[in-house]
């Protein structure tokens, strides 16, 4: 890690505890969602998830 990385990291915003818990509500309310509709919504909740994740990392790795 470089020493540009480290101060980019130090100075990014840190999640306020309401972020986190939103965060956290949203997770819980996804898991209640697949329980009432099934696989089809899992499925396309991983999908998604697995596509911003590759946009992140496009966007870490300067392959905008």
């Amino acid at each position: 890690m470089t020493t540009d990385s480290r101060e980019r990291r130090a100075q990014a915003p840190s999640p306020t505890a309401e972020q986190v818990r939103n965060l956290w509500l949203a997770g819980l309310g996804a898991a209640a969602a697949i329980g009432r509709r099934g696989r089809a919504l899992f499925a396309a909740l991983v999908a998604e998830g697995r596509a911003v994740q590759a946009r992140a990392r496009a966007r870490r790795d300067g392959d905008r």
